[in-house]
């Protein structure tokens, strides 16, 4: 279908424009002119593949251009603010459609004006045409159960899996970009994903538009800018000490893609000399849960999952990866192993006599060439069955990071203060499972492989 006006798609599904065109000629194509943040970008060529009562119907599929200008962007730590990551992960699009004819020497000849793109030196032209409606497309792909969304509009897929509490205002069109279950407004003690003391990380979101349109003093206010704070409530489950804190006071946020400082280092650093009971209270089982307050409506605006504060585990690694919106998620695990993998080829120099000139004898017989050599460390977890369509999203995401301090003397970080990403890859056929019951819900522990994305670089002679 094609995209409504002002929608938001992703760019990994078709993003199809179908057009007709009467009188029609399967000689003669379309041209698609595709305007990015209202520039020229590029012209895509389409000739008609189908008839419907009378007309050329000319199906245009524009993914694959957004696809190559569309770019990852990597947070950066600590996320002690709320950090826009909308630059060139999330753009501004519509198309310009121009017809074709046939002069009468039989050239063809594209409809004008025609739309010239810019150099180093020379900015865009733009062309005519018709134009398409105005739309939003985000560098994101949708899981597979989100296949029947025929008109790949992201904002339904994120409808579809939002449990956001009612206490958000009616009309807040703000979602996490995460396929993390949220809870509603008290944590559920066996659906909380664990954090550490030392945990950096932020949590992905996206404004759309907010909601109401009258702040909280009768006036109207602007749909896509708000003034907001940040806060934090935090619970012990089962009737445990509760209680609410304000990390900030409240600034501008604009529609967008955004990241929430998740990790307690980063949360510690924005409410400096405030300190949440369970730093005190280690033993506690706290959660803890991020929310965005609309200072100028006076109404909630999004909330987090909820996140169980953890304080001891012998070894951990925390990794951040790229998750189906294109967005970065943090998870930290348990390191069980290292290992040390060498994989080489043989060559042999045989041994002859008389002794060659040119071959020392002490370099004769086999030896190893070819020799890929690289650290590989097992880690595992344990998720609840409703947390595992999310984890699989790290096991097949093209980016993982592992988080390590600058200050570390190992690749695998055991101390240092400045938080850093180093980048690794998950080993193919690595992960494996195990289901048990849990607290009356099934458990999954897994485990799978890392290593680092550069190899130990070998000499050849």
């Amino acid at each position: 279908m094609t995209p409504g006006a002002l929608v938001y798609v992703a760019a990994y599904r078709p993003i199809r424009f179908y057009v007709w065109a009467t009188p029609f000629s399967t000689e003669l194509p379309i041209y698609a002119d595709i305007y990015i943040n209202s520039t020229y970008y590029k012209t895509l060529t389409c000739y008609t593949v189908d008839t419907l009562i009378g007309m050329g119907t000319y199906v245009v599929d524009i993914a694959d251009a957004l696809q190559e200008y569309l770019k990852t962007y990597t947070p950066q730590l600590p996320v002690n603010a709320i950090q826009d990551a909308s630059y060139e992960q999330m753009v501004e699009v519509y198309v310009n459609f121009r017809a074709s004819s046939f002069d009468p020497d039989g050239l063809l000849v594209p409809d004008g004006p025609v739309p010239v793109q810019g150099t180093v030196t020379t900015p865009p032209v733009s062309g005519g045409g018709l134009p398409s409606n105005s739309f939003f497309v985000i560098n994101a792909s949708l899981l597979p159960q989100f296949d029947n969304i025929m008109s790949n509009e992201l904002e339904t897929a994120l409808q579809e899996r939002m449990e956001q509490p009612t206490t958000v205002a009616s009309g807040t069109r703000v979602y996490p970009l995460s396929n993390l279950p949220v809870q509603g407004g008290t944590p559920l003690a066996n659906l909380s994903i664990g954090t550490y003391r030392d945990d950096y990380g932020g949590f992905p979101f996206i404004v759309m538009e907010f909601g109401p349109a009258t702040g909280w003093w009768g006036g109207p206010l602007p749909a896509t800018s708000r003034n907001c704070k940040l806060g934090m409530f935090y619970d012990v489950p089962g009737g445990g000490s509760s209680g609410v804190l304000w990390l900030t006071t409240g600034s501008a946020l604009t529609s967008g893609i955004h990241y929430l400082p998740l990790g307690l280092k980063e949360i510690f650093a924005v409410i400096p000399g405030i300190y949440p009971p369970f730093l005190t209270n280690p033993a506690a089982p706290y959660h803890y849960q991020l929310f965005l307050w609309d200072n100028d409506a006076g109404q909630y605006v999004f909330f987090t999952p909820w996140f169980k504060f953890k304080t001891t585990a012998v070894e951990r690694v925390r990794l951040a990866f790229q998750n189906t919106y294109g967005c970065f998620e943090y998870v930290t695990f348990l390191r069980n192993s290292e290992s040390f993998k060498i994989e080489s080829s043989e060559q042999l120099i045989p041994y002859v006599r008389p002794f060659s000139s040119t071959v020392d004898p002490i370099n004769m017989g086999h030896r190893r060439n070819s020799i890929k050599a690289n650290d590989e460390i097992t880690l595992s977890g344990v998720f609840k069955e409703v947390h595992m369509p999310w984890f699989k999203e790290l096991l097949m995401s093209p980016i993982v990071y592992m988080q390590v301090l600058k200050d570390a003397k190992t690749w695998d970080n055991p101390a240092g203060t400045t938080p850093a990403l180093k980048q690794v890859k998950v080993v193919d056929g690595s992960y494996s499972t195990k289901k048990t019951v849990e607290e009356g819900r099934y458990a999954y522990e897994v485990s799978f492989k890392i290593t680092p994305s550069i190899e130990y670089i070998t000499l050849r002679n």
